[in-house]
């Protein structure tokens, strides 16, 4: 079936249409039924969120050319990641700490891709930014393997003072090595779900900078989410190859995986200060 370009029918219309209609519809249901409690409500939160996922893998095809081919890369990345952490070409007898930093990064990118493909995309930045955190950990203990023998044999208090994030990324600018999430980026994050903010607007990723509480598809969201997630895993998959222990050709693949990544890593990102960040046009949906 023909792709109609959101151009031709206006983007801006288009998407100030749908939100004053959802705007509209949620009044009427206000007005005309109680609203639902208890089970009742849960039910009804897990199937807006399926009707929401559903829009959202029925649309992510048509988001431009870059954000389908970065999907499709964050899916070879971390299933490359999640067979790296599980031992999957081979234990090698050791005690899985780096394994289990890794494994603790796809988790979570896991759970981002989740929350985002269910409209929940300031929770899925909240954990792209903790992925990230990790990712600044294992790039340390790369440049300096004594860094990753200390962490693993002091105390849990110590640990969390000497290895929390702002000394990671401090201990990292010093030794001019790569920061994954540097201190910029680590605030923006950090006001979307972490950190309250006055006036803080929750799942604003819209042409009207309007709050939506519903779990709705928004476009603008979902782009931004795949472009800092794949950035962040990205960065995992080559620093992966040279901190797990992994045969040569998996390695490579690893570094292969991350360097497609980043070649369809889009526009939409965090860099943008001001809502909206993105606007549909060019953007491409089944007719």
């Amino acid at each position: 079936m023909r792709a109609l370009s959101i151009c031709a029918v206006s983007s801006s219309w288009f998407a100030r249409f749908k939100l004053k209609l959802i705007a509209s519809i949620a009044k009427i249901m206000a007005s005309r039924r109680k609203y639902a409690e208890g089970m009742g409500f849960l039910k009804h939160i897990r199937r807006l969120h399926g009707v929401c996922a559903a829009e959202t893998w029925t649309r992510a095809p048509y988001l431009g050319e870059r954000a389908p081919r970065a999907l499709c890369a964050l899916g070879n990345v971390q299933s490359l990641l999640d067979r790296a952490a599980s031992c999957a070409w081979g234990c090698s007898r050791g005690d899985h700490c780096a394994e289990f930093l890794v494994g603790r990064a796809v988790s979570s990118s896991n759970a981002a891709m989740l929350l985002m493909t269910n409209g929940h995309y300031d929770e899925a930045l909240s954990l792209i930014r903790s992925t990230g955190e990790v990712a600044n950990l294992v790039c340390l203990f790369i440049t300096d393997r004594a860094l990753f023998e200390r962490w693993k044999s002091i105390d849990d208090k110590t640990r969390r003072k000497e290895f929390r994030p702002v000394r990671v990324r401090q201990q990292l600018k010093a030794s001019e090595g790569p920061l994954v999430i540097d201190e910029d980026l680590y605030d923006v994050l950090s006001g979307f779900a972490i950190h309250p903010e006055p006036g803080g607007l929750v799942q604003a990723h819209n042409a009207l900078s309007r709050s939506l509480l519903l779990p709705i598809f928004q476009a603008e969201g979902f782009v931004k989410c795949i472009n800092e997630l794949a950035r962040t895993m990205a960065f995992v998959a080559v620093f992966a190859a040279a901190f797990i222990k992994l045969p040569d050709k998996v390695k490579q693949n690893l570094r292969d995986a991350g360097r497609e990544l980043v070649k369809n890593i889009g526009g939409v990102n965090l860099d943008e200060k001001e809502r909206p960040w993105f606007s549909p046009s060019g953007v491409s949906m089944p007719e």
